[in-house]
């Protein structure tokens, strides 16, 4: 199941008609000598060949446990009693009929039908007219963002909402608001029209405390209408200090199970990265973890961990260095590791890998991975805009040139070779549902700024204006 686009803050838009979308919007400039993932010399060349390369350990079959459902119990003890749940506090803005809307996130589906969140109000929208209106088929309460949405088809989605307590009102929270003890994730199977919600789960770090400040959901992923997990940052406004979680369910999302977190791993002498950043599973047992801890001095340069019994434990896996390393790399101490992970049908595997070069400004730098055999093999390259696939063959990316623009290119063979579609000035958050069909979420200095169209493979881009359904 291709992933859900995300974003990162909301803008409004401003632009006014539709127009071809070619030179409206500039990405900044960067600097030499290490490359940044917004703007960098790549080659000029029309196809250009990807790097095969094979890990140096291959995923290792693990035990095959049954995930039982069981109703989890809501840990009490200190925390104060709330006189609603936490999720009835964070009320959202209301967003009126006609009304323009930003999209920070899209999921289309087909030509017409596709899902989204807005970016001013975190709520969720669905679409049945290719984007440009919107009806609201959020849930009856809660904010929700990317990290906590995810699609199966044009019927079936679930949601869970976040909260940050420290924020208060700033993000519609409420300040004087108790300590989060439960979390809950919101089911349709009929479009949005109705939702229902699951049996409230424990979230609480477990042997530190019964209850978290901060309850933020970081990437939730079904494999069918039974089988799904819920990835949680706990106590995530804390930074380093916070802790994560990670949830199962097997009935759908009534129950979910907690299969393992921050410390019990390291209890049983293991270690995690500090951040995280989702998890992608190809199948019931086998899945990866997208996580790091870049600017701490730990963990593997170029790594990723797996889990070969559904979850509850979680082994690295190291991978050898891309060969397009820029000329910083031999100049600079540096560490990289995972970040986002997306399941690419049938068996495959796209990594977005960041780095840290230790020079005087810090730079940050991007690689892509993709296995297309669940890990046995990887391709790599350095990722410099948007990156999309339709499955582990044919993908889109945004490649940075010297003319402070993108060249849009396109694979049908997994990243092996790449043909130059069209130059653009824009970065932005590619959706493909097929070989011509696309969106895509422009960005303005990393914010987005306008929503566009394709219907001959990326060649040309039109303009959406998206309102909100009368």
């Amino acid at each position: 199941m291709k992933k859900l686009l995300t974003l990162l803050l909301p803008l409004l838009l401003t632009a006014c008609g539709t127009f071809q979308i070619n030179v409206e919007f500039h990405p900044p400039e960067v600097t030499i000598p290490a490359p940044s993932a917004t703007l960098t010399q790549m080659p000029t060349e029309d196809s250009r060949p990807g790097t095969a390369i094979t890990p140096t350990a291959t995923p290792t079959a693990s035990l095959t446990p049954t995930l039982t459902p069981t109703p989890a119990t809501v840990i009490t003890g200190a925390t104060p009693t709330a006189a609603a749940p936490w999720w009835e506090c964070y009320a959202r803005a209301a967003i009126e009929p006609s009304q323009p809307i930003t999209l920070t996130a899209i999921r289309m589906l087909d030509a017409d039908d596709g899902w989204g969140i807005d970016a001013l109000t975190g709520s969720i929208l669905k679409t049945g007219d290719g984007g440009d209106t919107w009806r609201d088929v959020t849930p009856p309460n809660g904010v929700y963002d990317n990290g906590g949405l995810f699609v199966l088809d044009e019927n079936t989605a679930w949601a869970a909402p976040y909260t940050v307590v420290n924020f208060g009102n700033q993000f519609g929270g409420c300040p004087d608001r108790p300590l989060i003890a439960a979390g809950i994730v919101w089911r349709t199977t009929d479009g949005g029209q109705t939702w229902l919600p699951s049996q409230p789960f424990a979230v609480g770090r477990a042997g530190l405390s019964d209850s978290v400040g901060d309850y933020a959901p970081v990437s939730i992923q079904f494999l069918n209408a039974r089988v799904g997990w819920l990835l949680a940052a706990l106590d995530s406004a804390a930074g380093h200090n916070g802790s994560w979680a990670l949830f199962a369910t097997a009935d759908g999302g009534e129950t979910w199970q907690r299969l393992s977190d921050r410390e019990q791993i390291e209890a049983g002498g293991g270690t995690m990265p500090i951040y995280v950043y989702g998890v992608a599973f190809t199948d019931e047992q086998n899945g990866w973890w997208g996580g790091n801890s870049l600017g701490w001095g730990v963990g593997d340069k170029w790594a990723i961990h797996q889990t070969g019994d559904g979850g509850r434990t979680w082994q690295p896996l190291a991978l050898p260095a891309p060969a397009d390393l820029p000329a910083g790399f031999s100049q600079f101490d540096y560490e990289c590791g995972a970040g986002k992970v997306t399941y690419l049908p049938p068996g495959g595997i796209g990594v977005d890998m960041a780095c840290m070069l230790y020079n005087a400004t810090y730079t940050r730098v991007h690689f892509y991975y993709l296995s297309p055999d669940g890990g046995q093999t990887w391709r790599a390259w350095h990722k410099t805009g948007g990156v999309d696939f339709l499955d582990a063959a044919v993908g889109w990316r945004l490649s940075a040139n010297t003319l402070q623009g993108y060249d849009l290119e396109q694979t049908t063979d997994g990243g092996q070779t790449w043909t130059l579609l069209k130059t653009v000035y824009w970065d932005g958050a590619l959706d493909f549902v097929s070989d011509q069909l696309g969106w895509v979420i422009i960005l303005r200095d990393g914010y987005p700024a306008a929503l566009a169209r394709t219907t001959d493979g990326g060649r040309t881009w039109v303009e959406i204006k998206p309102v909100v359904a009368p």
